[in-house]
């Protein structure tokens, strides 16, 4: 468990990471890859070894170690390759099957992407999630522009302080994927399937700001091209 706490708070520029040099920030990942290899493999040990090798990547990417674009390709492929074998043992967890779409997302296929979370979209109300528990990656640079993690947090502070049962953490993640099929619709010139997808991103979870952002950009973009649809 020590390992996948200092993985879920580690920062390469803050905190844990603060002045280290990136030898030893890859020494710190190598470690925490064995520790969690060495442990019962689970949701937990997967998450914490896919995010570790993008901690990685983002550490070479950065410049602060010299690599090759083959060996920072490699550690892509790794993240990926964890989380597939992960979600293939534990196809009931919400948190592995999000990840792993986001990874191909950013990372891989877009086309795989779009199966997870067209996949993830249709079932993931019956998929279990412990939202006190499960990573979703949020210390990573680029993730909190795709994901409503502020107010995701506020809904699980407030549900644990109050005893609510009205903040339900799947239907945050359900938007989520909803919003990345709404990428990936306007990525391929599907300006009404992007709307649509966008719409029940916000619908899900009206507190989905990027979501919410990104439907009036399409409506916009919808305007100036006359209404056509696709």
């Amino acid at each position: 468990n020590t390992a996948l706490r200092v993985v879920g708070c580690y920062d390469l520029h803050g905190g844990i990471g603060r002045g280290l040099s990136g030898r030893e920030h890859i020494r710190n990942f190598k470690r925490i890859i064995d520790a969690n290899r060495s442990m019962e493999i689970n949701k937990y040990t997967a998450n914490a070894i896919a995010i570790t090798y993008i901690y990685w990547w983002q550490t070479l990417e950065e410049g602060l170690v010299w690599s090759t674009e083959r060996f920072r390709n490699h550690l892509l492929l790794l993240a990926v390759r964890t989380l597939e074998e992960s979600v293939a043992m534990f196809p009931d967890q919400m948190s592995l099957r999000f990840n792993l779409g986001r990874l191909h997302y950013h990372f891989g296929s877009r086309e795989r992407s779009r199966e997870i979370f067209s996949s993830l979209h249709e079932c993931g109300i019956s998929l279990e999630l412990d939202y006190l528990q499960d990573d979703l990656w949020s210390p990573l640079f680029f993730f909190e522009e795709f994901f409503p993690y502020r107010a995701y947090i506020d809904g699980i502070i407030v549900a644990e302080r109050d005893g609510s049962k009205c903040f339900d953490a799947k239907l945050a993640i359900v938007s989520a994927t909803a919003y990345y099929l709404a990428l990936i619709c306007q990525e391929n010139h599907r300006i009404s399937e992007a709307i649509s997808w966008s719409r029940r991103a916000v619908d899900c979870f009206y507190q989905n700001t990027p979501a919410k952002y990104f439907l009036a950009q399409c409506l916009m973009q919808q305007a100036r091209e006359g209404g056509i649809s696709d």
